[in-house]
């Protein structure tokens, strides 16, 4: 069971970083700004810094923007990385404030259910958008949280969800490219991998 985990988080935190928005240096400060896109920006840049709480509060920022724009593409990118603090605790009882960025994160069964919720929505939005790329991307991380929380059935669902959103974006953009950790020729091998480590049939 460990070595199983420790393959999904490989697979989690590395396929997490295909829809990333710009990186900037560890510990950057906030900038003021109107934009929300630049809110998530920074707020993905603090949480990579293991500024959990900035983030959050950035998050939080823009999500409202983005409703008044009815921006369903910046929507889906600003709840994918909502349920990424919630996953880290961040919006717990006792939200983590901070955390090690060279760390693995490991979701608590608990906060892995609650970033679920927040990625549901992710991907609820990237469809409205019609961005099948996007929907790929966060069926992928539900199969990931889905089979951390301990619900194979829900992980296994997502996961094929994911392959088929990936599928139509691959037939509406031929060549389209997927970044993909090492060792992996293509999506479906990263998804096959991943069925295979969650156990599914």
């Amino acid at each position: 069971m460990k070595a199983w985990t420790e393959r999904l988080l490989r697979c989690l935190i590395a396929f997490a970083a295909v829809l990333s928005l710009a990186a900037c240096e560890e510990g950057m400060g906030v900038v003021a700004t109107d934009d929300p896109h630049e809110m998530l920006a920074q707020a993905h840049d603090l949480d990579s810094s293991g500024r959990v709480m900035r983030a959050r509060q950035q998050v939080e920022k823009a999500i409202p923007i983005l409703k008044a724009r009815n921006d369903k593409a910046g929507l889906a990118d600003a709840y994918r990385l909502y349920g990424f603090i919630a996953g880290e605790g961040g919006l717990g009882a006792d939200p983590a404030i901070t955390r090690d960025p060279r760390a693995p994160i490991v979701p608590t069964r608990e906060n892995a259910e609650l970033a679920i919720g927040y990625f549901e929505q992710a991907v609820a939005f990237a469809t409205e958008a019609d961005e099948p790329d996007r929907v790929s991307n966060i069926y992928f991380i539900l199969g990931n949280y889905a089979s951390l929380a301990g619900d194979l059935q829900k992980g296994c669902r997502y996961y094929d969800l994911s392959l088929k959103a990936s599928q139509d974006a691959q037939s509406r953009q031929p060549g389209l490219k997927v970044e993909l950790p090492a060792g992996f020729r293509n999506f479906g091998e990263l998804v096959a991998r991943a069925k295979h480590d969650a156990h599914c049939p």
